[in-house]
């Protein structure tokens, strides 16, 4: 991906409570708890389509997107005159490359691990947390019941581990319970601190939980930017041949393998 689209693609990047005091039960426990609201609210939320805007750095961003479970995603993120667009239908991943006017489809050979780290990874710039469950490893997760503003009764999901260069790096996850809804994130790496946090959400009683329609990012209590989602639209019926890119008119067809070396 070029250097602009990659820029692109990184500006994009931008229920239910009771008013008990957050139970004693042990992290194991919470932690335990709080997997299983992720999965049930995965399960519930199965498709949906969003429009957003971010703006950074005064420079702005208009996005779409589109998903179906368990892993079907599409985005198109443009701004001035450059547009990203991608694609996965379960099996390869598409790329429009508009400036060399082709595109590239990547058949994915990974580890099903593997893959899902990758696709996560493309699309988390289309769609901000909230949507899709967090990525958790196996160890190195920590969970603790706390009060929240927007709670009152939320849980803290802390990921300990290390970032590019070796260092320390602590992400938190603060998730309303039991509806396991988003609201906020803080990463600290470092002495720096990075918080993205949300400001207003679209709730829905039938699925029982709570979206974010704006979120608020800084780094060490600094604005970094927003993003605002225009459309939200949970549960829509979505076809499969929606994740299918098809190449313009005079556009060539890329045809790649993605494997481990």
């Amino acid at each position: 991906m070029s250097k602009r689209a990659a820029s692109l693609v990184a500006l994009v990047l931008l229920g239910g409570c009771t008013k008990d005091a957050p139970s004693e039960a042990p992290a194991a426990s919470v932690l335990g708890e709080v997997k299983q609201a992720l999965a049930e609210r995965e399960r519930r939320l199965s498709s949906y389509h969003l429009v957003a805007e971010s703006t950074q750095g005064g420079e702005t961003a208009r996005s779409e997107f589109f998903f179906r479970a368990p892993n079907h995603s599409r985005g198109v993120a443009k701004r001035a005159l450059e547009t990203v667009t991608m694609a996965f239908d379960g099996k390869s991943m598409y790329r429009l490359n508009e400036p060399e006017k082709k595109l590239e489809v990547y058949e994915l050979q990974l580890p099903p691990a593997k893959a899902t780290l990758l696709l996560a990874s493309m699309f988390r710039p289309f769609a901000p947390d909230g949507f899709r469950a967090p990525l958790l490893p196996s160890k190195g997760v920590t969970a603790k019941a706390v009060t929240h503003a927007k709670g009152p009764q939320a849980v803290e999901l802390t990921v300990t581990t290390q970032d590019e260069d070796g260092g320390p790096l602590e992400v938190t996850y603060v998730l309303r319970t039991p509806s396991a809804d988003f609201l906020e994130k803080r990463t600290r790496s470092g002495q720096h601190l990075g918080e993205l946090t949300v400001e207003t959400e679209q709730c829905d009683a039938a699925l029982k939980l709570c979206v974010p329609t704006k979120l608020k990012e800084t780094r060490d209590g600094a604005p970094l930017g927003t993003t605002t989602l225009t459309t939200v639209e949970l549960n829509p019926a979505l076809p499969a041949d929606a994740f299918q890119l098809t190449p313009p008119e005079g556009f060539t067809v890329q045809n790649r393998v993605m494997k481990e070396p």
